[in-house]
């Protein structure tokens, strides 16, 4: 008698562009992306600590029957849009208090002279400033550091990050330093408070 095995691979990527002002704690941005062969798309605004996203970007049209949902980011993520307005040259620091980092040399992104740094960033500081759920799928999948390469330029500005956590890549792009921000939050009556589910989810 034998017995035969069926895997299923499950492929996903995920592009996000847009414009963000992280001092006044606004931006828009758009997204795309593809899991196994399903397209999806959307907008996110971010206004202050409300965060807006577009119901067709959510995936799961029972969430909410208005055109957008809203994320209140500080109840979810407690102290993350306070600390996100750093100065340019805290970008290292930052880093280095995160993880342990070696100065690689010098590399050109978009044109621009950077240093690169390479190294990794412990766990268990990433898990300290997320939901109770993603710590705890850190833990399941036994990471315990997160390879991280950061490009910064001589203003102290972070040009590029890359992050690799059991085969998934996310890649960061910065550019374009000083350009005007301008986003309006959606009409009220077009928006659902998806906060209270969101942080049920992550355990937050």
């Amino acid at each position: 008698m034998s017995k035969a095995g069926v895997s299923a691979v499950v492929t996903a990527s995920l592009d996000m562009s847009g414009v963000t002002d992280f001092v006044h704690q606004r931006g828009v941005i758009e997204l795309s992306g593809n899991a196994s062969g399903t397209t999806f798309g959307g907008q996110i605004r971010v206004v202050g600590h409300c965060e807006y996203i577009q119901a067709m970007a959510l995936g799961d049209s029972s969430l909410t029957k208005k055109p957008w949902a809203s994320i209140d980011v500080d109840e979810i993520f407690p102290g993350l849009t306070s600390s996100s307005a750093t100065t340019a040259n805290d970008s290292l620091q930052e880093l280095e208090q995160a993880g342990t980092f070696h100065r690689v040399g010098v590399r050109r992104v978009r044109g621009v002279e950077t240093t690169l740094y390479s190294g990794t960033i412990a766990a268990g500081t990433v898990s300290a400033r997320r939901p109770k759920r993603l710590g705890d799928a850190l833990k399941k999948e036994h990471v315990a550091s997160i390879p991280t390469r950061a490009w910064i330029d001589r203003s102290g500005f972070v040009r590029k990050l890359t992050e690799s956590v059991n085969g998934v890549v996310v890649t960061i792009e910065l550019y374009d330093f000083g350009v005007p921000v301008h986003v309006t939050a959606p009409s009220p009556a077009d928006v659902q408070d998806l906060t209270s589910k969101f942080k049920s989810v992550l355990g937050g």
